[in-house]
């Protein structure tokens, strides 16, 4: 996606992110080399899972800025922090929470329909607009899809 954000896009890509992250998070049941695997911080740092649950955070943030838009003249917002995953946090738990995420984003964007795109917010103390934060959103989450298959990778 470029600077210009269409929301038809966004939300195909928000979509897309429910399956993709299962997919690159998810390793056969009771797996322990698996397990160790995404809980095994990753050249850049966090761990695969770190990196899903940081997803999650971005996307139930992204959600809740588009879900408030009809109800507030003026927009400051913070992103959630991202979950703190520990030993015993369960894959399956950051996977879901990032279809939940990614399902509440993706829904909220075709509610808006582009009729917000170039609406002022100040998102964690940075003034944007809402199509370029769903942009900036969007992309970050394929960026770590990306760390997250990276991290994932059993030849590196």
């Amino acid at each position: 996606m470029d600077d210009h954000v269409n929301f038809s896009d966004a939300e195909v890509a928000l979509r897309s992110f429910v399956r993709r992250y299962r997919k690159v998070l998810s390793g056969p049941p009771g797996d322990d080399a698996w397990e160790r695997l995404v809980r095994k911080p990753g050249a850049a740092g966090p761990s695969a899972l770190e990196l899903g649950a940081g997803a999650a955070a971005s996307l139930q943030g992204l959600a809740g800025l588009l879900e408030s838009l009809p109800r507030t003249a003026t927009l400051t917002v913070t992103t959630p922090p991202a979950p703190t995953v520990s030993a015993t946090t369960a894959v399956d738990a950051v996977i879901d929470s990032v279809a939940e995420g990614a399902t509440a984003a993706a829904d909220a964007v075709k509610a808006r329909r582009g009729d917000d795109e170039d609406r002022a917010v100040t998102v964690d103390g940075h003034r944007t607009t809402v199509g370029a934060h769903v942009n900036g959103v969007v992309q970050a989450t394929a960026r770590c899809l990306r760390d997250i298959e990276a991290a994932t990778d059993p030849n590196c």
